[in-house]
C-alpha cells in the first residue's frame, strides 16, 4: 500500500471513532434561533463545510493562476 493511502485510512478511522463517541445532543444558538442536534451531525456539517470551502478556494486559486498565465502568454506574443 502507498503511504498516502495508509495515512488517509488512519485519518478516516480516527474520524469515525470521534464521530461515534460524540452522539450526545449539543445545543446551538445563532442569534434568535436555538436548536439541539447530535454532535455527530454537527461535526459532519462542519467538516463538510470546511471541505467545500477548501475546494472552492483551491478552484479559485488555480483558475486565477491559469488566467494569469494565459494573460502573460498573450502579452509575450504581442511584444
Amino acid at each position: 500500500m502507498k503511504p498516502k493511502t495508509i495515512a488517509l485510512l488512519a485519518a478516516l478511522s480516527i474520524f469515525v471513532v470521534i464521530l461515534i463517541q460524540n452522539m450526545k445532543p449539543a445545543p446551538i444558538q445563532l442569534l434568535f434561533w436555538s436548536i439541539s442536534m447530535p454532535r455527530l451531525i454537527l461535526l459532519l456539517a462542519c467538516v463538510s463545510f470546511g471541505w467545500i470551502l477548501g475546494w472552492f478556494t483551491h478552484l479559485a486559486y488555480f483558475t486565477g493562476k491559469y488566467k494569469n498565465q494565459q494573460k502573460m502568454n498573450a502579452d509575450a506574443k504581442t511584444t
